[in-house]
């Protein structure tokens, strides 16, 4: 027994070094001089160290955590339980990115979520750009696609028409993507990959591209402070949302494998999972048109008080074909002079150039957002390559100042006074549905019929489970997968000491 025991010994520690060798919550590979965080340091399910979680203006439903139950890689992510409507917003802050190097800023993460992104607007990333007066620069989606957002005029990439939508996709639902981001901060320029796949309808450039990032202003040299994950509903809905093994750095950091599926081993008494149905949204009619606009003041000599406004727009037909039944909205915010009840407007004229139809002034009229009323004006014709112009008249019923504080009102803010310029905060309408522009936050979507529900046509073999009901060890990278060669050798360690044993006794 005596030389038996440092054989059996050594094969035993082989066999423990062998399979040690392998963890499941390996930390992720974290480039020199780079932002890294996989959350597994994170000791309770409350975000702490380099993540500070905020609600920005207003606070509600939302809520983030860190889920031990539920990864990319490791054990352990950033969970984002994200509530419907602009209050019931949450967001995770990451510190440090103000103190990056250089111009070149890229940001890669995988994401998680469960619901198809909506036809409103939301937005789960967003960065604070000083160069923009603090507002943000914010990435989510708008008309069930991909988006990039800029706060302080509401200017998107791609344009929200339906060439422009149809250029990037949706993200999908259901399954770990990955997602990095690269903005040049010395030239103004985005761009996005999708699982390593580039996305052209979500690029920046300094050559403005139609339908893509013709409408972004040019000069924007953006000056980002920090980066926050989360979840923001301006008019969209809810979601729930995963992230994990974030990394922001100075150069390209790509996605270190595919993406992976989670799945789980149905047990017995275990929940029933069945294939997840995609919601396919209703086809928005295509329209190539846009709104350039401007507006104008009159100003009290004595209170130096705004005493009416004159807003002009022009809806112009980038098509040579006809467009019928179009209607513009102007929105307003008055809750400053007590609503709508000392406010009085009337149309200038509401012309079609090219044998158009004359429109039609009305207004205002409320909205489903508190204190957000609109004008609105119906054309029943736009003739093909040419515009229709509206100008009305929007003053206190008394003509006293103060009248109005316009930077609360959606489609004033950012609008040029004195020449046309474009537009996405006047709206435009073909039969009651959004074509283009953008609406206040927090209004419901223009279209409201219920999508169509339909089966994606590709088996799945096992049942893909909510993250909820998954076993702690779902959702590994790749390269982490089962030790197949170490189980062999440590199998041929065993059957080795077991024959020396053997023979031995013999």
């Amino acid at each position: 027994m005596i030389k038996q025991f440092p054989i059996f010994l050594l094969a035993a520690v082989a066999i423990l070094l062998l399979l040690g060798s392998y963890s499941a919550s390996a930390a992720i590979p974290c480039p020199s001089g780079a932002i890294c965080d996989d959350f597994e340091s994170q000791t309770s399910s409350s975000p702490s160290g380099q993540w500070t979680v905020l609600s920005p203006d207003c606070s509600g439903t939302g809520t983030i955590e860190i889920d031990s139950t539920f990864a990319y890689s490791g054990n352990k992510s950033l969970k984002v339980n994200g509530g419907g409507g602009f209050c019931n917003h949450v967001f995770a802050q990451l510190a440090g990115v103000d103190t990056m190097p250089g111009d070149d800023l890229y940001v890669r993460f995988w994401i998680y979520h469960d619901t198809p992104l909506p036809g409103g607007h939301t937005a789960f990333l967003t960065m604070q750009d000083e160069n923009d007066g603090g507002k943000d620069l914010r990435m989510g989606g708008q008309n069930s696609v991909l988006q990039w957002n800029r706060e302080a005029d509401d200017a998107t990439i791609p344009v929200q028409s339906p060439a422009g939508t149809s250029l990037v996709p949706a993200l999908p639902v259901n399954q770990w993507n990955c997602l990095e981001i690269y903005v040049d901060q010395a030239n103004g320029e985005l761009q996005v990959w999708l699982d390593e796949v580039e996305l052209e309808g979500m690029k920046r450039d300094n050559t403005p591209t139609a339908d893509i990032d013709s409408q972004w202003a040019s000069g924007w040299i953006p000056d980002i402070s920090n980066l926050r994950l989360g979840w923001e509903d301006y008019g969209g809905g809810p979601d729930t949302l995963w992230f994990d093994d974030v990394i922001v750095d100075t150069t390209a950091i790509g996605c270190e494998s595919e993406p992976v599926t989670p799945t789980a081993t149905i047990t017995p008494g275990g929940p029933t999972l069945t294939p997840t149905n995609t919601p396919m949204p209703t086809a928005i009619p295509s329209v190539d048109m846009h709104i350039e606009a401007y507006v104008s003041k009159q100003i009290d000599a004595q209170t130096n008080g705004v005493r009416e406004m004159t807003v002009n727009i022009r809806a112009i037909n980038d098509s040579a074909a006809p467009y019928s039944n179009i209607t513009a909205r102007i929105w307003f915010d008055f809750s400053e002079l007590g609503g709508t009840g000392s406010i009085g407007s009337n149309a200038n004229y509401t012309g079609c150039q090219g044998g158009g139809t004359n429109g039609t002034l009305t207004g205002p009229i409320a909205s489903t957002v508190p204190d957000v009323v609109y004008f609105e004006i119906d054309y029943a014709s736009v003739p093909g390559s040419n515009y229709c112009d509206g100008q009305f008249r929007v003053f206190k019923s008394n003509f006293q100042p103060p009248f109005n504080d316009d930077s609360n009102d959606w489609s004033l803010i950012g609008m040029s006074e004195g020449n046309y310029e474009t537009t996405e905060r006047v709206t435009l309408y073909m039969d009651g549905a959004l074509v283009y522009g953008n609406e206040p936050d927090g209004l419901a979507p223009a279209i409201t019929e219920t999508p169509t529900i339909q089966p994606t046509d590709t088996a799945t073999p096992t049942p893909t489970a909510t993250p909820d009901d998954l076993p702690l060890t779902v959702g590994l990278r790749q390269q982490q997968s089962a030790p197949a060669p170490y189980l062999l050798i440590a199998l041929f360690a065993v059957c080795l000491v077991g024959g020396v044993v053997v023979a031995q006794r013999r």
